[in-house]
């Protein structure tokens, strides 16, 4: 095995760990957006319950 294909193989596996890491990252953020959007949804109808029982 030449130094070369090793350098190669070395920067695809990198390239491909760092692509997984950021994907992961990504879900990670839309998750948090879901359930950020869901809990604020849920305290506005708390707040128009509230107005509705006045």
């Amino acid at each position: 095995m030449s130094p070369c294909t090793g350098m190669l193989i070395f920067t695809l596996t990198h390239r491909l760990t760092n692509h997984i890491e950021m994907s992961r990252h990504a879900l990670n953020k839309n998750n948090m957006n879901k359930l950020w959007s869901q809990q604020t949804k849920e305290q506005k109808d708390k707040r128009t319950r509230k107005m509705q029982r006045f």
